[in-house]
């Protein structure tokens, strides 16, 4: 099945050049961010086409970062709840 961004990536390269933007809220300020895009990278503002061999990189990284924050969650589970018991026990947990 052909894809509509495929036909537009085909006849008009030169429109994903430019990278887009999305706004985002950190620090409860409103921020300016440049939008991902699968399998492009941002390389002086504009989008570039990652090799597949940095691509095969990334998603083996992922998979490496993933299973060691799976190892660490009921540890981190663990201290936000005795950490959230004694703000309790102090009285902050109000807003």
């Amino acid at each position: 099945m052909i894809k509509l961004m495929d036909i537009l990536v085909d006849q008009m390269p030169e429109i994903l050049e430019e990278a887009r933007y999305v706004y985002v809220v950190r620090n409860k300020k409103k921020k300016r961010k440049i939008a991902s895009r699968p399998g492009y990278k941002v390389v002086g503002g504009k989008y570039k086409k990652m090799p597949a061999k940095e691509q095969m990189a990334r998603k083996i990284g992922q998979r490496k970062g993933a299973k060691k924050r799976r190892a660490k969650k009921a540890q981190a589970n663990r201290k936000r709840r005795i950490s959230l018991n004694k703000r309790k026990s102090f009285g902050l947990n109000r807003r």
